[in-house]
């Protein structure tokens, strides 16, 4: 078994979200969960892909990842960042209760990491959810998001251990 940490992190103030600011290249663009979302959005398995080519390999199956997404209730929103070729090169989502929001679905492609798509993907997610009412947010963090988080105004209320088993 391989036990990796992480934090859970919130950020008390939504209003202190910058606007995305994608790198020159990329745009953002809405995500096509379900029939009934957007004409003009990515499609979920083109976004579900990406996230796999971001994670280490065998972390996730995306056929499961597109499943789970297409079965959450209406309102989680999901973004891709597209180049100018239509490939995604980052995601990010959130799911609005009431007040409080959840950030999920972060990834970034590996050639694309560490030119602040990443940042502008949360960032892009976190606004979405103080449009749809939230005032604070919360995530969970794997060890390289941490700095990441914390520009835009995380704070760790948890340290976690994920396990996962193989074979």
């Amino acid at each position: 078994m391989d036990a990796e940490g992480g934090h859970g992190d919130v950020c008390h103030d939504l209003r202190s979200v910058p606007e995305p600011s994608l790198p020159s290249g990329l745009a953002l663009r809405p995500v096509c969960r379900v029939p009934e979302d957007v004409r003009d959005g990515v499609p979920l398995t083109d976004a579900v892909a990406a996230a796999g080519r971001a994670a280490p390999a065998g972390e996730v199956s995306t056929a499961a990842l597109v499943t789970y997404l297409r079965s959450l209730p209406e309102g989680p929103r999901l973004f891709a960042a597209v180049d100018d070729d239509g490939m995604v090169r980052g995601t990010s989502g959130s799911r609005t209760f009431c007040s409080e929001a959840f950030v999920f679905f972060v990834n970034t492609d590996p050639g694309w990491r560490r030119r602040g798509v990443g940042l502008s993907m949360t960032a892009a997610a976190l606004r979405s959810a103080a449009e749809s009412g939230a005032t604070r947010a919360s995530l969970d963090a794997s060890g390289p998001g941490i700095p990441l988080y914390r520009r835009l105004g995380f704070t760790a209320v948890a340290q976690m251990t994920q396990f996962s088993r193989s074979g």
